[in-house]
């Protein structure tokens, strides 16, 4: 990925099985003003939302997350003296609680890093524990902050900058995911488990793993089909916490 967002970046998504959406992140234009209107404008949008003449004007701040061409997922970023604002951060309703708006601000925090931005704030409003769990901490009662991030890609950075967890049900284990790891199947490996796999011999699908909760994201398209329920490790990285039957 390029911390510039100079272009639209494709990510795999999946929360098992053979259903994986291609979502892109990508800076807005002014033909996505309607769609950021209308998205910001649904209930529970995550900050206070800015009156429709401040996004006209602005609307080449906004990055946005797309499935298909449509809006699912957008946040803008005010440069400033102080470094940048983040504000209007929205999900569309049928995408929440997959880990969208989390690997949104990663990919924005990467993309801040390449600039010479150092510190990012934020109003949280009713969202406060929700970026304190990314890392911001109290810059005064209403305004939270946190440093950009690097990362090699958004899926990386957020590694770094939440505490995402993965649970290896049977095995009774709990580990705190490591962003250096290029895969689940070589975290978990590191972490002293033994998941069946043959993928180095080039036997496609030996390491598929249940996946009870969660999202996760392919490096690349999968030579196989998943079955239901389930991931491949060796090619997946997690967007939110899971719950592997491992």
């Amino acid at each position: 990925m390029t911390s510039a967002l100079t272009s639209p970046v494709g990510i795999l998504i999946a929360r098992g099985g053979p259903d994986i959406d291609e979502v892109k992140i990508r800076r807005a234009g002014a033909a996505h003003l309607a769609a950021v209107r209308e998205l910001t404008g649904a209930a529970g949008a995550a900050l206070p939302v800015r009156p429709e003449a401040f996004h006209a004007e602005r609307i080449e701040e906004f990055c946005l997350i797309e499935q298909l061409g449509t809006v699912i997922a957008c946040v803008g970023v005010h440069r400033t003296d102080e470094g940048a604002e983040l504000y209007d951060l929205a999900v569309a309703p049928d995408r929440r609680g997959i880990g969208l708006g989390r690997l949104l601000v990663a990919a924005v925090l990467l993309m801040l890093s390449g600039e010479p931005v150092a510190e990012v704030r934020v109003e949280p409003g009713e969202a406060r524990e929700w970026f304190t769990g990314l890392g911001f901490t109290e810059l005064s009662p209403t305004v939270l902050r946190r440093d950009t991030a690097g990362g090699y890609d958004a899926l990386e950075t957020l590694g770094r900058i939440a505490d995402l967890q993965i649970e290896f049900q049977r095995s009774g284990r709990t580990l705190r995911w490591e962003p250096s790891s290029t895969a689940l199947l070589m975290f978990a490996q590191r972490g002293g488990l033994k998941p069946e796999s043959l993928c180095w011999a080039g036997v496609c699908g030996t390491c598929a793993v249940r996946i009870k909760r969660g999202t996760v994201s392919y490096n690349t398209d999968p030579g196989v089909d998943p079955e239901d329920d389930e991931v491949l490790l060796c090619i997946t990285r997690p967007v939110t916490d899971l719950v592997l039957d491992l």
